[in-house]
């Protein structure tokens, strides 16, 4: 079962059409790479996926339930339980230390200390990054944050992380060695990626499935 699935998908914004009978699935343990032009619509459809935009016309299916006909709280619980969201601008907390910030999504959920500390130290350790817990955000390059960004979106362990163009602020050996990164976890914990990005014809990285967006169509390429 696809882990979520948009079909016929249509949002506008502003009463301008911003994506037009969209049809999308992700399946367990591939990289999904949407590509587009700034403005085409990416930020939309992974908004639309992660259940912050409700389509005007189409379903989205989580899990293969359509998530638009469950409640508030059961909406929430079904995202927070398969998908974690990484934004476009890096909402990391400057004044944190790197540790402080990986580990709120499990302060929120309620984990208890030793719990969150496990987790963080797992995710840490797997991404590589024990000996930055203790530093500030703010010291961190783009490259490091964007990493930090990652391990946040796994402590929770989810099956499937959505990233709005996570390489912008990274330099091309960062590209390469972020995008190494992610296959590895593909491959080591069976997690699945969406991501976007505005390179359209640069392939220093290539999806399992790629997308192109344009003109709010999106089209598998």
């Amino acid at each position: 079962m696809e882990l979520v699935k948009l079909e016929k998908v249509r949002k506008t914004i502003n009463g301008r059409v911003v994506l037009e009978n969209v049809d999308l699935q992700v399946g367990p343990s591939r990289i999904v790479v949407v590509r587009g032009r700034s403005g085409a619509g990416k930020t939309t459809l992974l908004k639309l996926m992660v259940l912050l935009l409700k389509p005007d016309e189409g379903r989205v299916l989580i899990n293969g339930v359509d998530a638009w006909r469950l409640g508030t709280a059961a909406r929430s619980r079904l995202v927070s339980g398969t998908i974690s969201y990484i934004p476009q601008t890096i909402d990391l907390l400057p004044n944190l230390t790197v540790k402080e910030n990986i580990e709120l999504p499990v302060i929120i959920k309620g984990l208890k200390r030793r719990d969150r500390e496990l987790a963080v130290r797992e995710v840490s350790e797997l991404l590589g990054i024990p000996h930055m817990l203790e530093r500030r955000v703010e010291t961190l390059s783009g490259g490091e944050k964007q990493v930090v960004a990652l391990a946040r979106s796994l402590v929770t362990k989810p099956r499937l992380v959505v990233a709005d163009e996570p390489f912008a602020y990274v330099d091309d050996k960062g590209v390469e060695k972020l995008f190494n990164t992610i296959r590895e976890l593909r491959d080591r914990l069976g997690v699945s990626f969406v991501i976007t990005t505005t390179e359209i014809n640069i392939k220093s990285f290539t999806g399992d499935e790629e997308y192109l967006l344009t003109n709010g169509t999106l089209t598998k390429v």
